[in-house]
C-alpha cells in the first residue's frame, strides 16, 4: 500500500473515531460490609447484618457497630458520569441510612436508582435485603454493567413451627413429630433451607420438648430426607396425649414491630391399638352399609309408586 493510501486510511480512522467515540473502561465498583462476609457472587453474596434487632436500615461508623446494608461505592471516570443502579428479588436499594434523627425502615428502599458521580469521581448506595436467599444488584455506567448479589444473615429466633401426626398406634416405632425455627422475616434458622452464608452472631436458643399423656417423645434429632428436626413417638397403650416444642424467648433482641415472637408448637395426639381402631372402622363400616340398605329400602318403595302413575316408558329401574 502506498503511503498516500495510508495516510488516507488513518485519516478516516481518525474521522471515525471522532464520531463514533471510543467506550470507555468499566467503572470501578467496590462493596463496604464491615468484614461480615462475601464476594458478591452467586454462592458466595455480599452478606450484611438481619435487620430484625433494629427495623431499620443501618451503617455504622466503626467496624464492630450494626451494619443492616451493604455500602457501595462506585468510582467512574470522569465527573458527572451517570450510574444506574437496579434490583431483584426482594433487594431494596437506599442512598441514605439511618442517622439519629431520621431512621430509614426496613420497608423503605427502591428497586432502582439513577445516581451522578460527584467532583470526586465518585458514587455511593446501600443495598439491603431482609431475605437470606441472594438477590442481584446490577451497576451499569460509562457503557459496563456489572452483577452483584447481596443476602441478609439470618436473624435471631423468632418462630417454630411444628408437624404433628393426629394419632398414633400403640406399639408403633415409625411415627414423628417435627418443628422448625424462623427468623422474624420467614428465614429459617434451623432447617434444610438455612444458607450456608447466613451463620450469624444471634443469641444462642434452645427447644425443649415434652410430651403428657398417652404419648411419649424421643430426644429429637436432624432428619435430612424431611430437613427439619424430629421426634420419634410411642404409645403404650389407648388414650390421648399432648406433644409440645419449646423455643426459648429472646424477644428481647428483636425489635418490637415485628409482633409477638411464637415460642410454642402443640398438638394434642391420640393413642389407639391396631385391635381398638379395627374395631371402630368395622362398627363404622357396618353402621353404612346398613344406612345404605335402608335408603335403598325407601327408593325401592318410591319407584313402585312412581311406576304405577306412569306410562311404561317412563318407569325407573328398581336398585
Amino acid at each position: 500500500m502506498s503511503k498516500k493510501l495510508i495516510a488516507v486510511a488513518a485519516a478516516a480512522a481518525l474521522a471515525l473515531s471522532a464520531l463514533v467515540g471510543i467506550a470507555p473502561a468499566g467503572a470501578a465498583v467496590s462493596a463496604s460490609n464491615a468484614g461480615v462476609g462475601g464476594t458478591g457472587t452467586a454462592t458466595d453474596p455480599y452478606t450484611h447484618d438481619s435487620l430484625d434487632t433494629t427495623g431499620t436500615v443501618d451503617w455504622g461508623t466503626t467496624t464492630t457497630a450494626t451494619r443492616t446494608a451493604v455500602r457501595f461505592v462506585i468510582t467512574t471516570a470522569a465527573e458527572s458520569a451517570a450510574v444506574t443502579v437496579s434490583s431483584t428479588a426482594g433487594v431494596k436499594l437506599t442512598t441514605t441510612v439511618t442517622t439519629s434523627t431520621t431512621p430509614v425502615a426496613s420497608t423503605a428502599g427502591a428497586t432502582t436508582l439513577s445516581l451522578t458521580s460527584n467532583s470526586s469521581k465518585t458514587t455511593t448506595f446501600y443495598a439491603f435485603t431482609t431475605s437470606t436467599t441472594p438477590g442481584t444488584v446490577v451497576v451499569t455506567t460509562e457503557g459496563s454493567s456489572e452483577t452483584y448479589y447481596v443476602a441478609s444473615r439470618i436473624g435471631e429466633a423468632f418462630k417454630i413451627v411444628g408437624t404433628f401426626p393426629s394419632s398414633i398406634a400403640v406399639g408403633s416405632t415409625t411415627t414423628y413429630a417435627y418443628y422448625e425455627v424462623f427468623d422474624a422475616f420467614g428465614n429459617e434458622v434451623l432447617g434444610s433451607d438455612a444458607k450456608s452464608w447466613a451463620t450469624s452472631t444471634i443469641a444462642s436458643f434452645t427447644v425443649t420438648r415434652s410430651a403428657i399423656g398417652a404419648v411419649s417423645a424421643a430426644a429429637e434429632s436432624w432428619n435430612t430426607t424431611a430437613g427439619k428436626y424430629r421426634s420419634l413417638l410411642s404409645s403404650a397403650a389407648a388414650g390421648t396425649g399432648a406433644i409440645s416444642f419449646t423455643l426459648s424467648d429472646n424477644s428481647s433482641t428483636i425489635d418490637s414491630d415485628f409482633g409477638d415472637v411464637v415460642l410454642t408448637a402443640f398438638a394434642t395426639v391420640n393413642g389407639a391399638s391396631l385391635a381398638t381402631q379395627v374395631t371402630t372402622l368395622t362398627a363404622q363400616v357396618a353402621a353404612l352399609t346398613a344406612t345404605v340398605s335402608a335408603l335403598t329400602t325407601d327408593y325401592n318403595a318410591l319407584a313402585t309408586k312412581y311406576n304405577k302413575l306412569v306410562k311404561k316408558s317412563k318407569r325407573v329401574a328398581k336398585k
